[in-house]
């Protein structure tokens, strides 16, 4: 007895509504470490996305628990933060915010789709920092 092929049709994933997604979540992630200045002196990727980088490499690694990445990148923020470990409350709502809707993202997408959303908000969050940072230099230039 034969068996009848069964074909699946997939929707394509709609990278549209996702790349708006995204810039929600870096705008909450850029919006937080306005507000965190890091140990380090340096542009490196490292020290311009500090605890953000940390937290999108637990989310890299499989961690899906809200709660505690909130604690690990709380955690993170008091041991590389050289102004103190004081998170304004706009600055939890926005890693908060930011890190649900990173969650609920990437519950959504396709595994294939995963580390591409990750790494996108990664690219954002690094270029949305180093952008401030250059307006900062070219406003303090012109008051000089």
């Amino acid at each position: 007895m034969k068996r009848p092929l069964i074909v699946v049709q997939r929707q394509p994933y709609d990278w549209e509504v996702a790349k708006q997604q995204i810039g929600e979540i870096t705008g909450h992630f850029a919006a937080y470490l306005d507000n965190f200045r890091s140990k380090r002196k340096t542009s490196s990727e490292h020290a311009v996305l500090g605890p953000v980088g940390k937290l999108l490499n637990k989310v890299t690694g499989g961690e899906r628990n809200l709660e505690a990445l909130l604690g690990y990148t709380m955690r993170v923020h008091d041991e590389m933060s050289n102004v103190s470990s004081y998170l304004a409350p706009a600055g939890m709502e926005h890693l908060s915010a930011g890190a649900d809707a990173l969650l609920t993202l990437l519950d959504e997408a396709p595994l294939s789709a995963r580390d591409r959303i990750i790494a996108q908000v990664d690219d954002g969050v690094y270029y949305l920092r180093r952008k401030t940072e250059q307006e900062r230099c070219l406003a303090a230039s012109k008051i000089a």
